[in-house]
């Protein structure tokens, strides 16, 4: 018998080795962690690209930001600051009458906003160039070089309209406020006062505000000062009969005894609003509110009330043009004694001449 080899059989399957296994095994994480950077990657520009489109679209929305407020932030507290002024404004006019205050308010509003602004030209055109200088030396990294042109433009121009007597206070505002700011830039952390220590971290509140706070600060008492003055222009009425002119005596106060009063002399008074048929007038000296009518008038002379109005100031353009300062309208007491001088009340507008202001 023949002694031949056997057929092989199949075996088991060889385990893989070590080393296959562990290449299999690693090979496996890689995958994962391959997905998962993509993923984190994905994620990562996703939310990127939404910050981007909510801070484009938070930009649109609000518009471009100034340091710490918005542009529509400034102009809404800027509007409603505005409004309480003018409020103030009319209060202070009518010497603090609510009835007259109601009056004045509801005859023509839109003009109390123009004439307070019309009002204080001077200190507005001079708080405009000397701030835009201060501003700008502060912020000026902030600045786009496009804007340089607009700035320039705004300084000269309003330092021209500013009086001389205004450019004096706004460079003494800006050298006290520059004072202010290399004081408040190198004072130390705390200070010693006796056996304390004081924190200064309060002052930094100044640190590139201190033209502003001073500025308003300013602002605020001439305002103050002159709260009582009106914001239309003065003017002398020459009536043809008796016009009621007060409602009662001043002297008596709030609650003392109606007692109208009227009178055909000529008078100052301020029209505050206008018909087809008759003047709102508010009376200089009673600050009564008369309704007058337009056929009772005889002549009408606007004129310069010194004892509630500004005095008039000559600009640094005509200063340096070598121009006076001539104003076209006489004081209102001039011309009020020169006026009752007149047989009839019937001077013409050259008659009624007085001193200028």
């Amino acid at each position: 018998m023949g002694t031949g080899r056997r057929p092989a059989t199949p075996g088991p399957p060889k385990p893989r080795s070590a080393a296959t296994t562990g290449q299999g095994l690693l090979a496996r994480p890689s995958t994962t962690e391959d997905a998962s950077t993509t993923e984190d990657a994905s994620t990562t520009e996703d939310a990127s690209t939404t910050r981007d489109a909510s801070t484009m679209r938070d930009a649109s929305t609000t518009g471009a930001r100034v340091p710490g407020i918005s542009i529509k932030e400034f102009a809404a507290y800027s509007s409603t600051f505005i409004g309480l002024l003018c409020l103030i404004k009319v209060y202070g006019v009518s010497r603090f009458s609510t009835t007259t205050t109601t009056a004045l308010i509801v005859s023509a509003p839109e003009q109390v906003v123009l004439g307070t602004l019309a009002l204080y030209v001077y200190p507005t055109m001079a708080i405009l160039a000397y701030g835009t200088v201060w501003f700008t030396g502060v912020w000026n990294r902030r600045i786009h070089r496009e804007t340089w042109p607009l700035i320039v433009a705004i300084v000269v121009i309003t330092a021209l309209m500013t009086p001389v007597e205004y450019h004096l206070l706004g460079l003494a505002l800006l050298a006290v406020s520059t004072s202010i700011e290399f004081w408040v830039r190198r004072v130390p952390a705390s200070l010693r006062l006796g056996r304390h220590r004081v924190s200064t971290a309060r002052l930094r509140i100044l640190r590139g505000h201190s033209f502003l706070y001073l500025g308003g600060c300013l602002l605020l008492l001439g305002f103050v000062d002159t709260l009582e003055s009106p914001w239309t222009s003065a003017e002398v009425f020459v009536v043809k009969a008796p016009v009621v002119s007060a409602g009662q005596k001043l002297e008596t106060g709030a609650y003392g005894p109606v007692e109208i009063a009227s009178s055909g002399e000529p008078f100052i008074g301020h029209v505050v609003d206008e018909s087809l048929t008759d003047y709102t007038v508010l009376h200089s000296g009673t600050r009564y509110v008369m309704r007058l009518e337009k056929s009772l008038v005889l002549n009408r002379y606007v004129c310069h009330n010194e004892s509630t109005q500004l005095r008039g100031r000559i600009p640094l353009l005509d200063r340096l043009r070598n121009r006076h300062y001539i104003s076209p309208n006489p004081d209102c007491g001039p011309a009020i004694e020169q006026l009752i001088r007149l047989p009839g009340n019937e001077a013409t507008g050259e008659e009624a001449t007085g001193k200028g202001s």
